[in-house]
């Protein structure tokens, strides 16, 4: 038997093997994709978590989320901003609507608009003023919070409706919209507080608030102001302004919406090698 050219086979079947592995892991690079968000935002409101599982990017002022490519079960969340309060026992201020919704969303870039809360008002016979509108690109709007009523005024109407003063509590007009979502009428008592995502006002308290984990924790949102509270401050995203107590001393303000776009991580294909360098 000659053995002069076994180590030479041997080789040439350990070559074989180790390009059949490279081809293998030739796919590696492709994965990297994997590990890099398809979605990219921007603007100075603008913060991205990454959890073990989600990516979750979170805008509190005007920007941009741009997408690189498709993302599917993509969750979003989007609330207006809140009315704010009335004057000398006006109505609390309605909360900012509130939508949330599952969407595929396409390679494209999407303007983020966060809506600013509606200013306290000083007057006693004037409402205070609603909240401006949040949106996802033309996808989604919530309607901003309605403001507070003055004397014997109905409360505005808006994303959830403002408290009245003497007058009807305003109506919620998100739920009706062509976005639907989350909003309730505001309290038709006196000096009534202005109605939440959550429920309506049917005293002088406001609505409640809706609590969701899209953040990463449980928050609340989009909670109605508190009527005839001293000016009480608004609460949390989308919360309604709280109207004044005394006299010349104007209600608060409500505060702004946010907008916050959270999808899961696609797992890798089944099967796929990693190498690490």
């Amino acid at each position: 038997m000659n053995l002069k050219h076994r180590p030479q086979r041997l080789c040439i079947k350990i070559a074989a093997v180790v390009c059949a592995v490279c081809t293998i892991l030739q796919p590696v690079t492709a994965v990297a994709g994997y590990l890099s968000d398809p979605g990219v935002g921007s603007g100075a409101g603008h913060a991205d978590i990454s959890t073990d599982g989600t990516w979750i990017h979170t805008f509190t002022a005007d920007g941009t989320f741009t997408v690189n490519s498709e993302i599917k079960n993509a969750t979003i969340l989007v609330v207006g901003g809140g009315g704010g309060g009335g004057a000398y026992y006006g109505g609390g201020g309605g909360a900012g609507g509130l939508v949330y919704t599952d969407l595929t969303l396409s390679d494209l870039s999407y303007d983020i608009t966060v809506g600013a809360g509606g200013a306290g008002e000083l007057r006693s016979s004037y409402n205070a003023k609603n909240g401006d509108d949040s949106k996802f690109g033309s996808l989604v709007t919530a309607l901003g919070g309605g403001g507070g009523g003055g004397s014997l005024n109905d409360g505005s109407p808006g994303g959830s409706g403002g408290g009245a003063k003497g007058g009807q509590g305003g109506n919620a007009t998100q739920p009706t919209s062509t976005w639907g979502g989350f909003g309730y009428k505001g309290s038709s008592a006196f000096t009534g507080g202005g109605g939440g995502a959550g429920g309506t006002s049917t005293d002088t308290s406001g609505g409640p608030g809706t609590a969701y984990s899209i953040s990463g924790e449980s928050v609340i949102y989009a909670i109605g102001g508190n009527g005839g509270d001293d000016g009480a401050t608004a609460v949390g995203y989308g919360g309604g302004g709280g109207s004044s107590q005394i006299t010349k001393s104007p209600g608060k303000n409500g505060n702004a919406g946010v907008v916050i776009v959270s999808y899961p991580k696609t797992a890798p294909p089944a099967g796929t090698l990693f190498l690490f360098k």
